[in-house]
């Protein structure tokens, strides 16, 4: 494996207590990656370790709104431009055999899943120094002084994405690639979609392990708040998909 991509990042920053379901999360990562990959957990506290200096904006330290999903892009477009290497939404689950195919990254700089020709900021592939990744940087340092409903997340990344000019960055289709479930999320009834899939009993786990190809992605802002407050010995008890995922995967 090249040096440059064996780093896996993720971003942690939450207006109170971390939700423990995240930290089973991450704790899939490193059962299942920590052998081959550095895992970095980034923070408010540590992203000048891995952040050049000269992108420490005021829209970087001091945030308008920290805990946003785009500040959570902003500071993984930072990390990846300034080191290579693949970020993940904390809110990922990683099974054994997710295997990012790097020999992508001969022919393109940085590769994204998408669906429906929309990206899905919650997986990058990048080398360091991606063209597409510096331009979203400056669109997001500007968008940091715009009205809140042009920051919002996906205006702001696929509305660059689209009017880029670039050829160097690919988008893989998920449904192909990964985060498969998220085809079950598309029409208006995502949210009950989300809920019904993930924490009720009516799914198999042998369903999930068998077409998941690796990395499935939650959806923390639409988790129902009674989970979210539950410690990581409650959530395990429960008679539903994803703490039977988390019990057998760990």
């Amino acid at each position: 494996m090249d040096f440059q991509y064996n780093k896996i990042f993720t971003f942690i920053n939450f207006e109170n207590i971390i939700p423990p379901y995240i930290n089973l999360c991450i704790k899939t990562w490193e059962l299942n990656l920590q052998k081959d990959y550095q895992i970095i957990v980034l923070t408010p506290e540590n992203i000048n370790r891995y952040i050049d200096k000269n992108f420490l904006t005021e829209s970087v330290v001091n945030p308008i709104n920290p805990y946003s999903s785009a500040y959570c892009d902003y500071i993984s477009f930072l990390a990846i431009y300034c080191n290579g290497g693949i970020f993940l939404d904390a809110d990922t689950i990683i099974t054994d055999n997710f295997k990012p195919d790097f020999n992508i990254l001969n022919d393109y700089e940085t590769v994204f899943f998408g669906r429906n020709n929309k990206i899905i900021p919650g997986f990058i592939m990048s080398k360091k120094n991606s063209k597409i990744l510096e331009e979203l940087i400056l669109r997001y340092r500007i968008a940091h002084h715009l009205p809140f409903i042009k920051r919002k997340r996906d205006i702001l990344i696929n509305n660059s994405i689209k009017n880029s000019l670039l050829k160097d960055f690919l988008t893989i289709d998920n449904s192909h690639s990964a985060y498969k479930l998220e085809l079950l999320l598309e029409d208006n009834n995502k949210n009950n979609k989300y809920k019904d899939y993930y924490f009720t009993s009516k799914y198999s786990i042998e369903n999930f392990l068998k077409n998941n190809k690796g990395i499935a992605a939650l959806q923390n802002s639409i988790t129902p708040k009674k989970y979210k407050n539950m410690s990581e010995t409650d959530f395990l008890k429960q008679d539903i998909l994803l703490s039977k995922i988390f019990k057998v995967l760990l």
